[in-house]
């Protein structure tokens, strides 16, 4: 069984900025207020048949990066079995990463985010047969916004 009672609590555990030492929340006072917070939401009998509590802290950059490309494999073997490749820079990964991302949520949102932002918007490419078997939908970010489009195949240059 998985909570997002005392959420609130670690995102105010990592404060950004110039603070002093006293604004940060130790590990032991991050665990009194969830387990407070657990005590006023559930019922005794309840907590008593609970074995243990475990308190996940919040995701940085680079574990939602490593999420979205977990996430994306999914995408890649879809359309590799078509014969087409996916290349994605860096900065779309960041950017699916940002959009998929609520604090009170975690990263459960990144699939749905991925789903619409990326795997709809390849589905209207292949529909429309604007890519081939042996072609490459590259996906960038261009202005702020998620481009997803097939790549321009250049004519061999004549010798």
């Amino acid at each position: 069984m998985t909570s997002n009672l005392g959420s609130e609590f670690i995102g105010q555990s990592t404060p950004l900025g110039f603070t002093s030492a006293d604004a940060t929340v130790t590990d032991k006072d991050l665990r009194a207020k969830v387990k407070g917070r657990l005590k006023e939401v559930m019922r005794p009998e309840f907590l008593n048949r609970i074995d243990e509590t475990v308190m996940f802290s919040r995701l940085d950059r680079t574990q939602l990066r490593e999420i979205v490309r977990l996430q994306l494999e999914l995408s890649i073997e879809r359309l590799s079995r078509q014969g087409i490749a996916l290349e994605i820079t860096e900065e779309a990964v960041d950017f699916l990463a940002e959009a998929g991302y609520e604090p009170e949520f975690g990263a459960r949102p990144l699939r749905r985010v991925i789903q619409r932002e990326l795997d709809d918007r390849i589905a209207d490419i292949l529909v429309t047969e604007a890519v081939a078997e042996g072609g490459t939908v590259e996906v960038s970010v261009s202005d702020g916004e998620l481009v997803v489009a097939p790549r321009e195949e250049r004519a061999p240059l004549a010798a």
